[in-house]
């Protein structure tokens, strides 16, 4: 029966034949065994625990099956007591079995131990559960790699945020983070630019050192440079997580297939390197939605490789302003001067009435779109006295 039990649960012949060696049917009754068995299988399913999860608990810490399921209750409860939630409790001592013979004054300084560094009880309490082995380790290991961190120039927000973010990094040697950090150096950037990227994307220090320079390649072959590469990382690091890195060649593809040659796209998301992280349907509707603005196929891809920004942009702003353009036939001139796009709607009209009211237009739109100092320096109008024209600018 105990055998059947077991099978059925998902223990293998070889765990049932361990079990059997540390608990004899000379020493150990195996209906009591199965007692013992199937009332804390049943326990700890109905706290979350699976099948699987089970059995690798038990096969970690045998001699929880002689383990009343009042003195796990116990242990939960110990733990709800330092702000522990009863499932997390229960995916804690899933994590780490021997947690059970942790006292709950340990458990305590041990939190205790995290807060004094820096860290939130609540971030604490997040890295435990996610991260419960970390009990197994002497807390100087620990705090060295937090340390370590502070001396390589980080801020403690940001070491306290890279470590909740990714706990699994308090087991990683020093020479895996000076890995990273040389081989970051290598590829050309700064020393501030790896403490931003890897405080924006934490799991950067796990992965081999190899990894990043091969997805480097797909934007050497496609033509970019290493200054340009440093540059788009640079502005947005999220651009190497594993799904975008993994994606390029696709984003590549949709642009070419609208007519975007590789020169535009290179200037393009270099400009807006945001552009790499759109998804195809986004980008796809964006251009359609260009074109029925009035404009054709490569009078859109000329717009939106000038203004690469655009594609970022709400549409209906977008369209309010194509729509004064056109009213003014200032169709060729926004596909002479594409930056017009740039100027806010309120901005524009503004400009428009304040130049049309001192007759300063005369068939010439180019004073309403100069920079804003030069149209300060010109007018002695400020960009605020444009966007209030309803306050008596004009008089």
């Amino acid at each position: 029966m105990l055998d059947e039990y077991m099978s059925s649960i998902g223990f293998t012949e070889d765990n049932i034949e361990s079990l059997q060696m540390i608990f004899p049917p000379r020493l150990y009754s195996p209906s009591t065994l199965l007692y013992n068995l199937k009332n804390l299988h049943h326990f700890f399913r109905r706290n979350g625990i699976t099948n699987e999860e089970f059995v690798t608990l038990i096969n970690t810490i045998p001699n929880i099956l002689f383990m009343s399921v009042e003195n796990i209750k116990l242990k939960a409860h110990e733990l709800g007591l330092l702000g522990i939630k009863r499932l997390d409790a229960y995916q804690m001592i899933k994590n780490y079995p021997y947690l059970l013979d942790i006292s709950s004054s340990k458990i305590k300084r041990r939190i205790d131990h995290f807060v004094e560094l820096g860290f939130s009880r609540e971030d604490t309490i997040s890295i435990l559960v996610h991260e419960t082995y970390l009990f197994r380790y002497d807390f100087s290991k620990v705090k060295s790699r937090f340390t370590y961190l502070l001396e390589y120039g980080y801020s403690t927000i940001d070491a306290v945020k890279i470590l909740t973010s990714c706990p699994t990094l308090f087991t990683c040697s020093i020479q895996e983070f000076e890995k990273c950090f040389t081989n970051f150096l290598a590829l050309g950037f700064q020393k501030s630019d790896i403490i931003r990227i890897t405080t924006i994307l934490p799991d950067i220090f796990l992965h081999d050192t190899t990894y990043i320079p091969e997805k480097f390649q797909v934007l050497i072959e496609f033509g970019y440079t290493e200054v340009d590469i440093i540059h788009i990382v640079q502005k947005v690091p999220t651009i190497l997580q594993d799904y975008y890195l993994n994606s390029l060649n696709q984003h590549f593809e949709d642009y070419l297939e609208l007519g975007f040659t590789k020169e535009n796209i290179i200037f393009m998301t270099c400009n807006n390197p945001y552009l790499l992280l759109y998804s195809s349907p986004f980008i796809q509707t964006k251009f359609s939605n260009m074109m029925e603005l009035g404009y054709d196929k490569n009078e859109v891809i000329h717009l939106l490789t000038s203004v690469p920004i655009l594609f970022g942009y709400d549409f209906h702003s977008i369209k309010k302003k194509n729509d004064f353009f056109f009213y003014h036939h200032l169709k060729e001139y926004v596909l002479e001067h594409p930056k017009c796009f740039l100027f806010s709607n309120d901005e524009i009209e503004g400009r428009f009435q304040f130049l049309e009211s001192k007759n300063l237009l005369d068939g010439d739109y180019t004073l309403m779109f100069l920079p804003e100092k030069e149209f300060f320096d010109k007018f002695s109008v400020t960009k605020r006295d444009i966007l209030r024209r309803n306050d008596g600018w004009m008089s």
